[in-house]
């Protein structure tokens, strides 16, 4: 569900534009969900790492909480809605975590 469900697939792909390159895991193998995790959040310049893995994090938490949203309240956002409900989640916390370093 969080990463082979074509709703899931287009919300990792909406945050291309950052960096983030999506892999898709080898499900057949008993590790294919933490070797799929880790080649989200281990391929990227040294610089960008913090923000790829705090986007990885942000995603997969949404598309968890989107789960949910649809099975237990009945209720769904389409693509659009979740992708912005995402960025703002990661800018709100870059506030917040700039604000208290200062």
């Amino acid at each position: 569900m969080m990463v082979q469900c074509p709703y899931s697939v287009q919300v990792w792909r909406s945050f291309s534009p950052i960096g983030l390159t999506t892999h898709q895991p080898a499900t057949s193998q008993p590790n294919g969900l933490k070797q799929w995790w880790t080649a989200m959040i281990g391929h990227h310049q040294p610089q960008r790492s913090s923000i790829i893995d705090q986007a990885v994090i942000y995603i997969a938490w949404n598309i968890w909480k989107e789960r949910c949203r649809r099975v237990f309240d009945n209720k769904e956002l389409d693509v659009n809605q979740l992708v912005v409900s995402i960025k703002q989640d990661i800018a709100n916390w870059n506030m917040t975590h700039n604000i208290c370093e200062e």
